[in-house]
């Protein structure tokens, strides 16, 4: 749908910074557009997906993008993609991907992402995903970007039985 390919429009304008910052400046406001995509179609995945995606493109090294995200409830929306697809490993991928985004040298970003749930559910990516490499591998960044000198998510990820 309009939702769905909005959402990927949006995830591979982000991958350019020279993009981001024109679609900032003509007023858009595409980290909204995104998480209200979201929340509005909890059960399609393809909107959780490419969601998921323009959210971790837009996270990336951008901690402007990364405070917008956690204001509009970006972590919310982002476990609860988790959450209501937990078969899909793309989404998982994808979800993992923005997690550890939002996560890197981010405390609030970090202590969020462990207030919502997350860390349980990068725990279960991590268990329940063994043949799909690329959640695998998107879930192990997003525990090294969550325990990153956040001694709390350390010790959870140690009882969660993933360290």
């Amino acid at each position: 749908g309009v939702q769905e390919r909005g959402c990927l429009a949006l995830a591979i304008l982000a991958c350019s910074d020279e993009i981001q910052m024109s679609i900032e400046e003509g007023g858009v406001n595409a980290l909204e557009i995104v998480v209200s995509s979201m929340t509005a179609h909890p059960k399609v995945a393809e909107v959780q997906e490419e969601g998921c995606l323009a959210l971790a493109n837009f996270a990336d090294e951008n901690p402007s993008n990364q405070v917008s995200i956690m204001q509009l409830r970006g972590i919310h929306a982002i476990v609860e993609a988790m959450s209501n697809h937990p078969k899909s490993a793309g989404i998982q991928e994808d979800a993992c991907k923005a997690l550890a985004n939002l996560a890197w040298c981010n405390s609030p970003g970090q202590l969020g992402i462990a207030r919502e749930g997350g860390l349980e559910l990068i725990a279960s990516v991590l268990r329940d995903s063994r043949n799909e490499a690329g959640p695998q591998e998107e879930a192990k960044t997003a525990v090294k970007a969550l325990v990153m000198n956040c001694p709390s998510n350390l010790a959870a990820f140690r009882d969660l039985g993933v360290l």
